[in-house]
């Protein structure tokens, strides 16, 4: 067992999950990612590992319940998930031609005189513009 594999069993355990093999794929999975991912794209990446869609499906709506990742929708009807950390509640960057999705985790945004009933409910910030392949 490594340390991702450690590291994964302990956040499960604290949400109360149990540390099954389709939420441990899940997990490493998105840890190592850069960018936040859509299902599809998780299923395909853990094809060769005996997860089903559904499987994988199941895995990030639970995940995504306990907190352990952070789903959103882009603006194309496509949920997008990625692993809930210390630099959580960054902004993203959405690409207006292509539709790629990137974190924005150096970004800070102040947002000032939000409704705080809003605030409280969470509130996400998304960038558009043009991706380097785009512009």
């Amino acid at each position: 067992m490594d340390a991702h594999e450690d590291s994964a069993r302990a956040l499960l355990n604290t949400a109360g999950l149990r540390a099954t093999r389709g939420r441990l794929r899940v997990l490493g999975l998105l840890a190592g990612q850069d960018a936040p991912r859509s299902h599809a794209d998780v299923a395909e990446a853990l094809e060769g590992e005996g997860l089903d869609r559904t499987s994988v499906f199941r895995n990030l709506r639970d995940l995504a319940a306990a907190g352990l990742l952070h789903r959103f929708d882009p603006g194309d009807h496509v949920w997008r998930y990625e692993l809930r950390t210390a630099a959580a509640g960054h902004p993203h960057i959405i690409c207006r031609d292509c539709g790629t999705v990137r974190c924005a985790a150096g970004v800070s945004v102040a947002i000032e005189g939000a409704d705080p009933a809003l605030m409280a409910r969470g509130l996400e910030v998304q960038l558009q513009g043009l991706c380097d392949d785009c512009a």
